[in-house]
């Protein structure tokens, strides 16, 4: 539904929040716009439907305002 269920400690300190908030926030806020998000969000969603993982670039927007390139990857869990 667009939101983590699981990340280690390094993702709070590249994205300057707490856990609870990265827990809960869903993802699209911490990209910088929307149709970036709508983007990651469709490529994901294929690769889920596939059974397969994903894995790519993006540009994420840090707590504080500031931009960050980060490698991210993930899968469906049920």
């Amino acid at each position: 539904d667009g939101r983590l269920v699981r990340h280690n400690s390094r993702l709070s300190q590249l994205l300057a929040a707490d856990s609870a908030l990265l827990m809960t926030a869903p993802l699209a806020s911490w990209f910088i716009d929307d149709s970036r998000w709508q983007q990651f969000d469709a490529t994901a969603t294929q690769a889920f439907q596939q059974g397969q993982q994903m894995a790519g670039e993006v540009e994420l927007r840090r707590g504080d305002g500031t931009l960050i390139w980060v490698r991210v990857s993930g899968r469906a869990i049920n």
